[in-house]
């Protein structure tokens, strides 16, 4: 019998909202500021690779490295995964759309707000769900 704990059940489930969160928000925004560059896999490409290292770090430091960290200290190093791949999604982006870097970055701060609105929402989410013990 397969078992998952209230955090692993997050992560999956806060994977999957961002993922596909953030493929639309990088091809729309892409074809709004890159014009007929940025294509729909490249937007799934580009919103993979960055939310697979975000959810790597969030994973080895929440759940590896160090079980049962304050609320706050896992907070803080969801930012630190958020500010790594914001810097992964700025390479890609620019590459991938074709872009300058001023436009690249709209591109990403677009998505980088709501990726990071819907972490938020989500841990919270979670955690009223799930309460600590």
């Amino acid at each position: 019998m397969l078992f998952l704990t209230p955090e692993q059940i997050e992560f999956i489930f806060t994977f999957a909202i961002e993922l596909f969160v953030a493929t639309l928000a990088f091809f729309l925004s892409g074809r709004l500021l890159s014009g007929v560059n940025a294509k729909f896999t490249d937007a799934i490409f580009v919103a993979f690779l960055g939310l697979l290292l975000k959810f790597a770090i969030d994973f080895t430091i929440g759940m590896v490295l160090v079980p049962g960290l304050n609320e706050i200290v896992v907070f803080a190093w969801s930012i630190v995964s958020l500010l790594a791949a914001f810097i992964v999604w700025m390479l890609l982006v620019q590459h991938f759309f074709d872009c300058t870097f001023v436009r690249g970055l709209f591109i990403v701060l677009i998505a980088f707000i709501l990726i990071f609105a819907i972490d938020f929402a989500v841990y919270y989410i979670f955690s009223i769900i799930f309460p600590g013990p």
